[in-house]
């Protein structure tokens, strides 16, 4: 029996492992943005995350549920290779000391490649402690009778996850993970909660490993001694979202000026240097700069995107064959029940794609579209609604889009949301402001991010109000982003009044 739980066992022991550190990780993230947070707040500017979330970020329980995002992610994917790496070693080449010395130099330029951009101590320790935590496990794991059957499972499983494989990869595109949201998890109720639970969190995570230019807000000090200068450049830096804050120390840019020389500095260290001409001229690619060389999260974010595509499947193929085997106890026979848990597992991995499977890439007629949104098929209709989000949307075309708008399912509001956002329809933006009021995040946001697009500065309001009051971090973000979309820059001081048009610029 041991020979069969060997391979789940030792990946749960690494990644919960990670997991433990990951949490350390996204508290410290979440700290640090907390700081930025009260330090922007206190200069008067709109922030996002607004006080109702930062008041959560020196909790452990938001860091704990963000973990998950690289628990599941890149540490599941530093578990995978290191159980691998220590099984071969162990087994095939019989603890071979030349092997060890080869792992352990792939182990060393791992080390040297998460650092090559900046030491990262964080990074480092995921890729130090979740390796040896697993091997440990690995080796503490492994029978020391392995019959022929410990091979044969091992194989049989493998050979499961690959047949998966096989079908999906000729299939899956850019769109997979939309589709498995909108048809699978957004079609039942445990599956609905994944997905909140997935956007309440994600973005604690994602602050950990974000460049400079993926922030939404950075903090500035300037040191200038000419005050027309130094307005300019503040509101050049307001304007790309690196906000000055009078007296602070703890920023993420510090800009001096040296004869004709504008310096960017971070922590004290000379990160760029570029001519007052050339700031002014593209302030943007000179963020830019500085944002690529102050990033040392960049090999990481590979790490975490290679596990996300092979990494994370597999844990979840592994688990559920693990429990599907275990449910089938009564049977006495081990190889059977081997056989059978996985032959049960690829069944539902191919089955999948029954509502998930690509689409067609040709683009539908009006006709088509009007047909399926008249489907009694769910996903029929999902389909044409994303059909027509990358269509200008006629309404009188299509009179059913106008009833029961609430009364649709949750991917169908979303894609209609996000319908509406090229729309020549005089009532779109009246349907819009509705969907503001909608129970899921995640139509809300489609929503925002309409209304942005379609330029509707009458909306400014609406977007700070939900910036200010809205208890979701996901859906303030999409408020923020659709904000700037509008030309809404942050005032110059606190007595800005955030709402006015002067804070609004065209774009």
């Amino acid at each position: 029996m041991r020979n069969f739980y060997f391979l789940p066992a030792a990946m749960i022991i690494g990644v919960a492992a990670s997991h433990v550190l990951f949490t350390a990780v996204v508290w410290t993230s979440n700290a640090c943005l907390s700081e930025t947070i009260s330090l922007l707040s206190a200069a008067g500017y709109l922030t996002v995350p607004n006080h109702l979330v930062a008041a959560s970020l020196k909790n452990w329980g938001p860091a704990f549920a963000g973990a998950f995002f690289f628990s599941l992610t890149a540490g599941a994917g530093l578990c995978l290779v290191s159980f691998t790496a220590t099984l071969a070693w162990r087994t095939l080449f019989g603890s071979h000391r030349v092997v060890l010395i080869v792992i352990l130099g792939f182990w060393t330029v791992l080390l040297y490649r998460v650092n090559a951009d900046g030491a990262n101590f964080w990074a480092t320790a995921a890729c130090l402690v979740t390796p040896m935590i697993s091997a440990w496990g690995t080796l503490a794991l492994l029978p020391d009778n392995r019959k022929t059957s410990f091979w044969w499972a091992l194989t049989f499983l493998l050979a499961g996850f690959l047949i998966i494989i096989a079908f999906w990869a000729p299939r899956a595109d850019g769109d997979t993970f939309l589709r498995i949201r909108d048809h699978v998890l957004l079609s039942n109720p445990v599956g609905e909660k994944i997905t909140r639970f997935y956007y309440q969190y994600t973005l604690y995570p994602a602050e950990v490993f974000k460049s400079l230019d993926q922030k939404l807000l950075k903090s500035s000090a300037v040191h200038v001694d000419d005050p027309d200068l130094m307005e300019t450049i503040e509101a050049k830096l307001r304007a790309e979202d690196y906000l000055p804050a009078d007296g602070a120390t703890s920023v993420d840019l510090h800009l001096t000026k040296h004869d004709d020389q504008l310096v960017l500095l971070q922590k004290d260290k000379e990160i760029h240097k570029t001519t007052v001409a050339d700031f002014m001229t593209d302030p943007e690619g000179v963020f830019q700069t500085f944002s690529k060389k102050t990033d040392n999260w960049r090999f990481f974010r590979k790490i975490t995107f290679m596990s996300l595509v092979i990494a994370s499947p597999f844990l979840v193929y592994l688990l559920i064959q693990t429990v599907i085997f275990a449910c089938l106890f009564p049977l006495r026979s081990l190889r059977t029940r081997v056989v059978l848990s996985t032959l049960i597992c690829a069944g539902m991995g191919i089955g999948l794609l029954l509502p998930v499977g690509s689409t067609s890439k040709d683009a539908m007629t009006p006709d088509e579209i009007k047909n399926r949104l008249e489907s009694a098929d769910r996903r029929q209709r999902i389909e044409a609604l994303k059909a027509l989000s990358e269509i200008p949307l006629d309404m009188d075309k299509y009179p059913v889009l106008t009833a029961d708008d609430h009364n649709r399912s949750i991917p169908e509001r979303y894609w209609l949301a996000k319908a509406l956002a090229d729309s020549r329809s005089p009532w779109a933006d009246e349907m819009l402001l509705n969907f503001l009021k909608d129970p899921h995040p995640n139509v809300v946001c489609m929503a925002l991010f309409s209304l942005g697009n379609r330029k509707q500065k009458q909306a400014a309001e609406e977007m700070i109000h939900i910036i200010k009051t809205h208890d979701h971090w996901y859906v303030q973000w999409y408020a923020y982003r659709s904000l700037r979309s509008l030309g809404w820059i942050q005032p110059a001081s606190a007595r800005g009044d955030l709402s006015s048009p002067s804070a609004l610029s065209p774009q």
